[in-house]
């Protein structure tokens, strides 16, 4: 199953200067959708990633981008709740 990870312009960009060039998590990273937030919203990317790959972006970013780790933990949360929610 994929999941979707929300993160600010500059934690993807920090995160692509850190997986490894040939990895999953790197063509999720480098794929993202951009969402322009406007005026009151500040822009965002959504990161369409492979579960499998889920643990290797979060390492990652315990290591270089703390910041996004609430937002990786937040969509494997809501994944189980969808999940657990259709069951």
């Amino acid at each position: 199953m994929d999941l979707e990870i929300h993160l600010q312009p500059e934690w993807r960009a920090h995160l692509l200067n850190h997986v490894p060039r040939k990895s999953g998590v790197r063509a999720a990273l480098e794929n993202a959708v951009e969402l322009l937030g406007g005026v009151e919203a500040p822009d965002e990317f959504v990161v369409t990633c492979a579960e499998a790959e889920v643990p290797i972006l979060r390492r990652t970013a315990e290591t270089h981008c703390p910041r996004a780790v609430r937002f990786i933990d937040f969509a494997v949360e809501r994944s189980r709740l969808y999940r657990w929610g259709r069951s």
